[in-house]
């Protein structure tokens, strides 16, 4: 794995595989959610574990919720403005939006 406190430089979309990947995506479901072949996720995703010196797909999430990529859906909370939420990781999809009631 990387040294702690460096952060390898992944392309955008080597960014969102990695967020897919820590979500609990397979190749297939990554691709499909991409709107990308499954070749070319395993291409991203063999990128990403040789900028990590990862062994696997899990040490790539790990990775991931270590450097802040992905977090909890639970972590959010009521935003400053009316009727929304926000998120500490301010990625996720949940963002901002809504809050349920």
């Amino acid at each position: 794995m990387t040294r702690v406190g460096v952060r390898p430089a992944l392309s955008p979309r080597e960014t969102d595989v990695v967020r897919a990947l820590a979500r609990g995506r397979t190749n297939a479901e990554i691709a499909a959610e991409l709107v990308v072949s499954l070749a070319t996720v395993k291409t991203h995703v063999g990128n990403v574990a040789a900028k990590l010196s990862a062994r696997n797909r899990v040490e790539i999430a790990v990775w991931a919720w270590e450097q802040g990529l992905v977090c909890r859906p639970s972590a959010a909370v009521r935003g400053p403005v009316v009727g929304t939420v926000t998120h500490p990781c301010r990625v996720c999809p949940v963002s901002a939006g809504p809050v349920a009631s």
